[in-house]
């Protein structure tokens, strides 16, 4: 007979790689979308195997920042004393915007974070520790600021990410070059409160003022997402928990995720409605990895608890 409720599916291939089709076209037609509910099941279970219905998600701020020396690369034994390297400047910036523990160190960086509700951290008890199952998967031990919580870290809190530090030589064998560029591509994370916009202003006034004389720096944003607050007040999170208690037989525990999912914003703001981000993938299911795995049981399970939800909305 059909689904007990009106569905619509939106289907694009562009967001691993920034684009902006979907966004627009939510922005240009927002009268062709009109719905109650949207459901981005994007989320994963918490390291103790719990399902999470998500209450925040951070947002972003991608960066490269080029340094520019020499007019062209140098023989080190000839220029090496006198010749500015790209490379130094880009050390001594990077050590001045963290810590030693992990903090980050640019002024007025943490101003405008938002600590979680008093609701968040009584369902984050919850979880327990679940620190030991973390650095399994990740195969190193925890870093970062000692003051908070690995959980609040990894939520919660603001991060600030090195991605890479292309130029130079970085071929085989040796070769004694001053490079006449350099650059590094960064990322920040940023939770609720916090502005990409607001944070690339900070980005550049400390980039400006721990320049070396000598090499010209230049910071390009290559991408950008706001963090977002998720409602927790609506029915559909009472028709999604009880379709958790369904199929997985748990009541899903009310978590941020640390990650980005820049189109959620956009349905927030042409949209209107009710969001609901969760997911049906165990937490070490290696996402981005090259062993991204999806178990059948959890496969088949999400598919009754999908359809369990959309039973209870409908009810």
């Amino acid at each position: 007979g059909g689904p007990p409720v009106n569905l619509r599916f939106l289907i694009e291939g562009e967001e691993e790689s920034g684009g902006k089709t979907l966004a627009t076209l939510i922005h240009e037609r927002p009268a062709d979308l009109r719905t109650d509910y949207v459901v981005i099941a994007d989320a994963v279970f918490s390291p103790n195997g719990l399902p999470t219905l998500v209450t925040a998600l951070r947002g972003l701020l991608y960066a490269q920042i080029d340094a520019y020396g020499p007019a062209v690369d140098l023989h080190s034994g000839l220029f090496g004393g006198v010749a500015p390297n790209p490379f130094h400047t880009l050390v001594h910036l990077l050590a001045s915007m963290k810590d030693r523990e992990g903090r980050i160190t640019i002024a007025g960086f943490h101003d405008a974070v938002e600590p979680p509700s008093p609701e968040e951290l009584a369902s984050w008890a919850r979880l327990g520790d679940s620190d030991r199952e973390v650095e399994r998967v990740m195969g190193a031990p925890l870093e970062g600021d000692p003051d908070q919580p690995p959980l609040h870290r990894r939520w919660a809190l603001p991060t600030m990410d090195i991605h890479g530090l292309p130029g130079g030589f970085t071929g085989s064998g040796s070769k004694t070059v001053i490079p006449a560029h350099a650059a590094v591509k960064l990322s920040f994370r940023l939770v609720p409160g916090q502005h990409p916009d607001a944070v690339e202003e900070l980005l550049r006034a400390h980039v400006q003022a721990h320049g070396t004389p000598g090499v010209r720096l230049e910071v390009r944003t290559l991408g950008r997402a706001v963090p977002v607050r998720l409602g927790t007040d609506h029915p559909g999170v009472g028709a999604l928990s009880a379709a958790f208690r369904e199929g997985f037989g748990e009541e899903p525990v009310l978590a941020r995720e640390g990650f980005t999912i820049p189109v959620t914003n956009d349905f927030m703001e042409a949209l209107g409605a009710h969001m609901l981000v969760t997911g049906f993938v165990p937490w070490d299911a290696a996402p981005h990895s090259p062993n991204e795995h999806l178990p059948l049981d959890f496969y088949r399970r999400g598919i009754a608890t999908a359809a369990a939800f959309l039973r209870n909305l409908a009810g």
